[in-house]
């Protein structure tokens, strides 16, 4: 910048930016922005307001040299959970339309490596009673609740009992409780403790098997789980009628679906649409690669707002 001056530039970045360092960091930007001769204006840009069916929130800075710019952009986080999430028009390139759904980005012939193995499917269905469509927004995790499947649950590492389901699923949610201390994500539970919501005779029975079974490992003796979402081979199931959660390059190749009656992986082109890639856009050939590029990448149709009001300010120059 320093050295050629152009005459606008664009800078993006994850939505931390603005709190990082207690706000000491974008401060330290905006000086050195304005230090530069430049204006500029700082927007929150949701991929769901720009036809995008994807909860991808980032920082988005646009500065124009040596004068005032006047976005048409307006900021907006959206919703936290996609599954609430409603589109609004947030720029004048992209008004809105009828809401873009991931079942819009589906492909219907997808590559059969993609498809979970039997034994999974099987545990899911049993999980779920049969009902596989119950996996529309499911997480499969083992250290939160909510709408979520567990390792004990599908007998990944063993077949469990009814108790030492339900000896599990209470372990995870009243270990974060302040009355166990101050630790966010948890904290080493002993037998005492755990005695004290989960009363059964056999519960050191319970705990023994469990540990047997590594869904459980002692620590000083105290217990916690063993592991957290990087047991499964998916972590996250999309919503066929709601908007993906964010892609990103650590987790794009463990997003699923359930899709015409199979359960699977989400495609490379599916996660490339989800990111604004038009179908002619070459893929790197390795499907890994591939994943990481697209979990990394800015979304296109936001980019293209972001570009389009750039260039409409320096017209008016």
């Amino acid at each position: 910048m320093d050295t050629y001056k152009p005459q606008a530039f664009i800078f993006e970045n994850v939505r931390g930016l603005l709190t990082n360092d207690q706000g000491r960091t974008i401060e330290t930007i905006k000086y050195e922005i304005q230090s530069r001769g430049y204006s500029f204006d700082i927007f929150l840009l949701n991929s769901a307001n720009f036809n995008l069916p994807q909860n991808h929130l980032r920082v988005y800075i646009l500065g124009v040299l040596d004068s005032r710019p006047k976005f048409n952009l307006i900021s907006d986080q959206g919703q936290k959970d996609s599954h609430s999430y409603h589109p609004q028009q947030l720029s004048l390139f992209y008004p809105l339309k009828k809401s873009i759904t991931v079942a819009d980005i589906l492909e219907d012939n997808p590559d059969e490596k993609l498809y979970f193995s039997e034994k999974f499917v099987a545990a899911l269905k049993q999980r779920l009673n049969g009902d596989l469509s119950k996996l529309y927004g499911m997480r499969l995790i083992d250290y939160r609740g909510g709408n979520s499947i567990h390792s004990w649950e599908l007998g990944l590492r063993g077949e469990c009992s009814a108790e030492e389901i339900e000896l599990m699923n209470c372990l995870i949610l009243k270990r974060r409780n302040s009355q166990f201390g101050k630790h966010q994500d948890g904290k080493l539970l002993s037998k005492e403790q755990i005695a004290s919501f989960f009363t059964n005779p056999q519960l050191e029975k319970l705990l023994n098997s469990l540990v047997s079974k590594n869904y459980l490992q002692i620590v000083e003796s105290k217990y916690k789980p063993v592991s957290g979402n990087f047991s499964f081979e998916v972590y996250k199931f999309l919503d066929p009628d709601k908007i993906a959660v964010t892609l990103v390059a650590s987790d794009a190749n463990r997003l699923g679906i359930y899709h015409q009656n199979r359960v699977r992986k989400i495609t490379p082109r599916e996660a490339a649409r989800l990111q604004g890639f038009p179908d002619d856009f070459i893929l790197h050939h390795n499907d890994n690669k591939a994943y990481y590029q697209l979990g990394n990448s800015v979304s296109i149709n936001v980019v293209k707002a972001v570009a389009q009001e750039l260039m409409l300010n320096i017209s008016r120059k």
